[in-house]
């Protein structure tokens, strides 16, 4: 009777324990010079798990399951989107290449972001080496008078209110 019971409990608490089971993945991105990159990401193909890499470009999550190999996504900006498989069982050290595309400008509109050769009208830029030097106590006010068409008001009509 006593064998009954005991196998009867261990046949309701094995497979909590079997489907219970995770696994760590643990590794490193470098890029083509071997310096590392922060700031990975890092997807398990298929799942939304996964991370990004620290600031000396290693990894590490936890992903449920026993066994079997998994494809890790590696992407960041500038660099080929990499991927490639894991099982756990040894760090994964992959080396990303850079992109040969060059980005176009993206200006940022007053309600959005257009690629620059799409607009129609002017753009103007103001640079830091413009800035430098200007003894102002806002940006609004270094602004002024720089870009054709911006006008700097103040939000009321007394004098010392903010631009």
């Amino acid at each position: 009777m006593t064998t009954r019971i005991t196998f009867v409990v261990l046949s309701l608490i094995l497979p909590i324990f079997l489907f219970a089971q995770t696994r760590q993945i643990k590794g490193a991105v470098t890029d083509d010079k071997g310096a590392p990159v922060a700031g990975v990401s890092v997807i398990v193909k298929g799942t939304h798990n996964g991370t990004t890499t620290d600031a000396a470009g290693k990894f590490i999550f936890t992903i449920p399951g026993g066994s079997g190999k998994v494809t890790l996504i590696f992407s960041y900006l500038g660099y080929k989107q990499l991927e490639t498989t894991a099982d756990g069982s040894n760090p994964v050290t992959v080396s990303l290449q850079k992109e040969d595309n060059s980005l176009d400008d993206i200006v940022v509109i007053g309600y959005g972001t257009a690629k620059k050769r799409d607009l129609t009208g002017s753009v103007s830029s103001v640079g830091t080496k413009d800035l430098k030097d200007v003894p102002v106590n806002t940006v609004a006010e270094a602004l002024a008078g720089r870009l054709a068409g911006v006008q700097v008001t103040t939000t009321e009509g007394r004098p010392g209110a903010e631009p």
